[in-house]
């Protein structure tokens, strides 16, 4: 059993240790006793509702009968909440990971008990592509129910998920969708894991720059029409075509052309502070990795349909054939490709 323990003794002895009788009360002491106060409030806090959900599968309903959401389930138990809440189709937005224990077991689960497996790709620390919310909103439109959507801790790519569910319902609000991402589901916005809100802050952006308030049908247009994560949509072309000839033993630079296809205006930065980047490798006819560079290092904003020329710099190469692969990266580190964005390929002959 967890005990919180007592901060009022301690800070009374070390008073009354070193203060003087005759010293006059430290005008500090009463917002000294406020921290005390809210440390021991967020200890409660942890105590009460973090501690309780830690080993467990997070198994909580979404809509009473329809649909529930929890972390991973370990075969037995899954088999046994499916019997018990009778559940026609699992949602895994783990993505399909046939080279992976857990997810040949959930198969098996779903096989054995007769019911819909369908797999989703969501990241915990990066907003979702449109395309899987997408298609995350077609099972939800064509599944059997009851609904149980999952993801390895139930928190985050579930606690998403869930609100879209609620996004969906005539009967809940914007409001309502927001508590799926919240402490009460040990939901905790930090280190990537912010990308789950910032989903559903978007989406109320959009809806205040209409003007208008939240309803299914809208949101349902915004998420497979007008969604945009963020500045992590555009285009990277080569400026010479998709195969390009170079001299041996001379150092060379490809240009290429990225344009903002974003709704958000893009920074390129040089120094501290990355901004909006490309990053690419070369390889070698067998794959084997000969260089990696990065471009966009200067200071130049990019409007959204605006396009600015970079330069990619190549090393002296020897001849042969050899394949260049380029992405957009984002301030956060994350490919666009990783958004649904196809990446550059070019292929490269260096001749005598």
């Amino acid at each position: 059993m967890w005990e919180v323990p007592s901060v009022e003794e301690p800070l009374l002895l070390t008073l009354r240790r070193f203060r003087p009788r005759s010293a006059p009360r430290s005008r500090s002491l009463p917002l000294r006793s406020c921290g005390w106060g809210a440390l021991t409030g967020f200890v409660l806090v942890v105590a009460v509702i973090v501690i309780p959900m830690v080993g467990n599968d997070h198994l909580h309903a979404v809509q009473n009968g329809r649909v529930y959401r929890s972390a991973q389930m370990s075969p037995k138990r899954l088999e046994e909440v499916i019997r018990r809440l009778g559940i026609r189709t699992v949602v895994n937005l783990r993505g399909a990971c046939p080279d992976f224990d857990w997810y040949r077991q959930e198969c098996r689960v779903t096989a054995h008990t007769d019911i819909s497996q369908e797999d989703v790709t969501f990241s915990a620390i990066r907003l979702p592509p449109k395309s899987e919310v997408r298609r995350l909103i077609e099972i939800l439109d064509r599944a059997e129910y009851p609904i149980l959507l999952h993801c390895r801790q139930g928190v985050d790519r579930t606690g998403l998920a869930s609100a879209i569910v609620r996004l969906l319902d005539s009967n809940s609000s914007l409001a309502d969708a927001e508590k799926q991402l919240s402490i009460a589901y040990g939901y905790v916005a930090w280190n990537g894991t912010e990308s789950m809100r910032e989903f559903l802050r978007l989406y109320r952006d959009w809806l205040e720059r209409l003007p208008s308030v939240h309803t299914p049908e809208l949101f349902r247009y915004w998420a497979t029409v007008e969604y945009c994560p963020g500045l992590r949509r555009g285009r990277l072309e080569s400026c010479n075509g998709d195969a390009i000839t170079l001299q041996a033993h001379q150092g060379a630079t490809l240009p290429v052309r990225v344009t903002n296809t974003s709704t958000l205006v893009w920074q390129l930065r040089r120094g501290v502070g990355w901004g909006v980047r490309v990053e690419y490798s070369l390889l070698d006819a067998s794959r084997k990795l000969v260089f990696q560079g990065r471009a966009g290092l200067v200071e130049q904003t990019i409007g959204p349909g605006e396009s600015y020329d970079l330069p990619l710099g190549l090393p002296p190469l020897h001849p042969g054939h050899y394949f260049l692969y380029a992405d957009l990266i984002g301030p956060d580190g994350n490919a666009f490709c990783q958004f649904g964005n196809d990446p550059l390929m070019v292929s490269v002959s260096v001749i005598p």
